[in-house]
């Protein structure tokens, strides 16, 4: 089994696709996305809808997907448009994607993330909208790739959040022990993984409660410990690496042969920061794009 975790899009269209096609090429059986698709970015829409219809969102239409994978440079939109409509897809809410549907959250925002939002929630039709507010804040997953939910069987395998597995509603960013230490207390899996800081990272508890942070590309996890794992951001990354950002975790029959590992996927970022720019949306947003900060 092989599972894809994405997040953070921020309505940049390019870095999704780019990302998407190149969890498609390592042969992911499961997508899961951890938030944030909107905000900061010129193609708030065009993403949820491609995310709208990897879930299985009947109103997204394959035309439509082709429409929008066709204003980006990907050679073989057709294979990835055909990825997209057979692979289960997963989405929890980020704070952006809260902030995006619900007027006034914008406060709390810096000033140039608060323009972005009250574009953006200008820009979302009612579809995107509607499809936002139902989003769940965190899922717990089983080992089988699906829900943990009645009737499903297979063992509990992993959190997904956007933030922190404590008090997710609050939006909790995993910088210092205190906060890492809260979300260990909280989660009861032996996996969660998360997005919201724009830094992958991996955090591993050991037997004793020691937490080890860990800047690896890759880990192979001991079943006798629990891991936080920050997927990094596809569509804004922040750790001075303009790359798109994405994780995989394998693992086979039993949990045996796991591992987890980040990837980075090189897209047209002088596009996504050119049409930030036509946006009228902060120029501040566009040059980040191309430094990775």
């Amino acid at each position: 089994m092989l599972l894809g975790f994405y997040s953070d899009i921020h309505g940049n269209l390019d870095a999704l696709v780019f990302t998407l096609d190149g969890l498609r090429a390592l042969g992911v059986d499961y997508l899961f996305c951890g938030g944030d698709v909107a905000g900061y970015g010129a193609r708030p829409n065009e993403c949820l809808e491609l995310i709208r219809f990897a879930q299985g969102d009947e109103r997204i239409e394959r035309a439509r997907v082709d429409e929008i994978l066709a204003e980006t440079s990907l050679a073989d939109p057709g294979t990835l448009a055909d990825f997209l409509a057979v692979t289960p897809n997963r989405t929890v809410k980020g704070n952006h994607d809260h902030a995006a549907v619900t007027p006034g959250a914008e406060l709390i925002f810096n000033s140039f993330a608060a323009r972005a939002i009250i574009w953006t929630r200008r820009e979302l039709t009612d579809e995107n909208i509607g499809w936002l507010e139902e989003l769940p804040l965190s899922l717990d997953i089983a080992e089988n790739g699906l829900p943990a939910e009645r009737g499903n069987d297979s063992p509990l395998l992993f959190r997904l959040v956007h933030a922190s597995p404590h008090e997710p509603e609050r939006w909790h960013y995993l910088l210092n022990r205190q906060e890492i230490k809260r979300a260990f207390n909280s989660l009861d899996v032996p996996f969660c993984f998360i997005g919201h800081t724009h830094q992958p990272v991996f955090f591993e508890q050991h037997e004793d409660g020691y937490i080890e942070v860990i800047t690896d590309s890759d880990i192979v996890p001991s079943l006798f410990r629990r891991y936080i794992i920050n997927v990094g951001s596809t569509g804004q990354p922040r750790d001075n690496d303009p790359r798109a950002c994405a994780a995989t975790f394998g693992y086979g029959d039993s949990l045996r042969k796991m591992k987890i590992r980040l990837h980075r996927f090189l897209y047209d970022n002088e596009l996504a920061a050119e049409r930030i720019l036509k946006a009228n949306l902060p120029p501040e947003l566009a040059g980040r794009l191309l430094r990775g900060v």
